[in-house]
């Protein structure tokens, strides 16, 4: 089985093949806790309650509602971002979050290829204390690989679309 994502220092990496496989449920733990974020149900199209949200769908497939627009700057390729976050699977269950109880929010570099695609095109433009739902679909996210560990599963199923809570806590510019 060649499925499933690494997480390093350096953020999601993939071997010659496409993917490093998860042998280890530590591996596994790494990957969930340290590059995804939470949503929506996949599957129904984005509704919002604010009168003014809106919609956006982009060429990539990616789609989003902003249910609340921060102040500030948006992030840059090199800033260093905070993010708080929950993911949602297709079917509603949330595989990942940074609001368990000893979670902190996910710190990373923007534009340097630490979190999937889908986060990046995503944030572009948000501002600080912004909150957003996403839909990612699976070529932004996990693609045809998903996360699996040989021999026990995949916690993000292949070709699975996700969805996204994302609150922009912080910006920090990068200093070069």
């Amino acid at each position: 089985m060649d499925s499933g994502f690494v997480v390093g220092s350096g953020g999601v990496s993939r071997s010659k093949s496409g993917v490093r496989v998860c042998t280890t449920r530590r591996e596994f733990v790494q990957i969930a806790s340290g590059t995804l974020i939470s949503g929506l149900l996949i599957g129904l199209p984005l509704k919002s309650d604010a009168k003014t949200a809106k919609v956006v769908k982009l060429d990539s497939g990616l789609e989003y509602i902003d249910e609340k627009i921060g102040q500030g700057s948006s992030p840059r390729p090199g800033d260093l971002v905070i993010v708080n976050y929950v993911g949602y699977l297709s079917n509603g269950k949330v595989f990942d979050n940074s609001e368990s109880p000893g979670r902190k929010p996910l710190a990373f570099r923007f534009g340097q290829n630490q979190v999937i695609p889908g986060w990046e095109e995503g944030m572009a433009d948000m501002k600080p204390g912004g909150v957003r739902k996403l839909v990612v679909p699976a070529k932004l996210a996990y693609g045809d690989r998903g996360v699996c560990v040989e021999g026990q599963g995949c916690l993000i199923q292949p070709g699975e679309t996700l969805s996204y809570d994302i609150q922009l806590l912080r910006v920090a510019i990068s200093p070069i």
